[in-house]
């Protein structure tokens, strides 16, 4: 899928939000997350109305998609947490993937990942980087540790992060 192609189907997702009476009918969100967590929080948005676009890498997709596979087509994990969104592809390391990236962050309003600190940065896409793209976008960084501190880097999971915590 091209850029216009992309935005064709925006264009008539927007027109039909715009006639709904869903209180996030005008926002546009982009879905950077994988597995649960920031997918799941686009996903909630989505719900009210929010127009989401759910980015994965070109080189392997989102592991939810094949949780619990009931058949060969049937992902139920996957049709629930990507509801209401419209899932592209991009390879955020090549220079058109990053390119289609800012054009879509400069015309919306939530961006959510939950990749490791430090991952968007190193792609050209920091936090000072975005908002120079859009300076209102919103971004939620989503990660088991937080973004700073002794434990930032390591991969983590809701589960692991809880009882790293002591939350059960």
């Amino acid at each position: 899928m091209d850029l216009s192609e992309i935005h064709n189907f925006l264009r008539g997702q927007r027109k039909r939000a715009e006639e709904s009476d869903l209180p996030l009918k005008c926002i546009r969100v982009i879905d950077l997350g994988a597995v649960v967590a920031a997918p799941f929080a686009a996903t909630l948005l989505g719900d009210f109305g929010a127009e989401v676009i759910k980015i994965e890498p070109t080189e392997v997709p989102d592991a939810i998609r094949y949780w619990a596979r009931v058949e060969k087509e049937m992902e139920p994990f996957w049709l629930v947490a990507s509801r209401n969104k419209l899932p592209i592809t991009l390879n955020l390391k090549h220079p058109h993937g990053r390119k289609i990236l800012a054009q879509l962050v400069e015309q919306s309003d939530i961006l959510f990942e939950n990749m490791r600190p430090g991952t968007l940065d190193r792609l050209g896409f920091s936090s000072q980087e975005l908002w120079e793209i859009n300076k209102g976008l919103i971004i939620g960084r989503i990660s088991g540790y937080g973004q700073t501190g002794p434990y930032r880097n390591k991969p983590g999971f809701g589960t692991l992060a809880e009882a790293m915590s002591g939350y059960t």
